[in-house]
């Protein structure tokens, strides 16, 4: 008998009581963030901010704690868009110390409702979790554009056209203007504006360049809708892709391999050949086109290393055509081999 009311007693038990000073937070991933094991969710801004206005700048900061005892780094992996930007007030937190993580968010001009989110790490000397901030919105539209982010891949020296489309909601016609065009991509600077036949309530953004060299590019379409004048802001994500290809991709010397031979493949139409540059001219890393096949239409490139390696480093071999312009670019990578005593 006694068992039973021994069981009876902890099953009613109370709960125990919360700390007078812990902060209401209710929104479901910040929830979340409880459940993790170095960092104590302590303090957050809401996570809903409603209705907001297209252009505006949305803030939220969540404060943590380090609930381990030792070190803890911290850092951000990915935003859902590239609106949205976030970083952490330090990327180390000692035990019992506090780090905020900030999120951003430009707010475009996309209907309905809208999250967008940041993916972070924590990682100790034996573990490492991820867990999640949350922004919620939804824009005020007046307008509306489509896509309100831009990605695109295209041949190095192409003509490539970047297009939004602005559509104003609604059967009757309205006063439409777009105005103060930029772009802030290399090669992009001149915007126009164009109608389009099938609605009354749309017009197109263009903007049309020479795409730079190969690389990765970020940039933004910037331009004012009326009638309110609005500032929209529409990221580019471009990606700049070589004419030519090489096979292998890159050489690599640790110290017995002296020679590399790369084979140079057009990719893309595109001039010949015709020059070198290194990036790192000291590297000790020279390199040599051999001439042309006409009976080919691949290219021989030499790459040697000059002299003993006696330290660590790269460079990155350009080549180049006739005018001047990147057709490849291949990285090298050099290093000592430790002596045998």
């Amino acid at each position: 008998m006694i068992l039973p009311l021994i069981l009876f007693a902890l099953l009613v038990q109370p709960a125990p009581p919360q700390p007078a000073d812990s902060p209401a937070i209710t929104d479901t991933l910040v929830k979340e963030q409880r459940s993790l094991q170095s960092l104590e969710l302590v303090d957050a801004d809401p996570e809903e901010h409603g209705r907001v206005a297209v252009g505006s700048r949305l803030i939220r900061r969540l404060t943590f704690v380090n609930k381990l005892d030792r070190e803890v780094f911290v850092e951000v992996l990915s935003t859902t868009c590239g609106c949205t930007k976030a970083s952490f007030d330090t990327l180390t937190v000692g035990p019992a110390s506090y780090v905020a993580l900030t999120a951003i968010v430009d707010v475009a001009a996309t209907p309905g409702p809208q999250m967008q989110t940041v993916r972070f790490k924590s990682s100790w000397n034996v573990a490492d979790e991820t867990g999640v901030c949350a922004v919620k919105y939804e824009p005020e539209i007046d307008y509306e554009t489509l896509p309100s982010m831009i990605r695109r891949s295209a041949p190095a020296g192409s003509n490539l056209q970047l297009n939004t489309w602005v559509h104003w909601p609604g059967e009757v016609a309205k006063r439409q203007r777009i105005h103060d065009l930029s772009c802030s991509l290399p090669g992009f600077s001149h915007g126009a504006v164009r109608a389009i036949t099938d609605g009354p309530n749309v017009l197109a953004v263009q903007f049309s360049g020479a795409v730079p060299p190969p690389g990765a590019y970020r940039g933004d379409i910037y331009f004012q809708v009326d009638p309110a004048d609005k500032p929209v802001r529409v990221p580019v994500f471009l990606r700049s892709l070589a004419p030519w290809v090489a096979t292998p991709g890159g050489a690599i010397f640790d110290g017995p391999l002296t020679v590399c031979a790369v084979e140079l493949k057009p990719d893309q139409p595109s001039a010949q050949p015709s020059a070198i540059r290194l990036r790192n001219p000291d590297a000790p890393i020279r390199a040599f086109l051999e001439p042309a096949d006409a009976a080919k239409s691949v290219r021989t490139l030499r790459v040697e290393r000059s002299g003993e390696l006696t330290t660590c480093g790269g460079t990155v071999i350009e080549v180049l055509d006739s005018d001047g312009n990147i057709l490849v670019l291949i990285p090298v990578a050099y290093f000592a081999l430790p002596r045998e005593p």
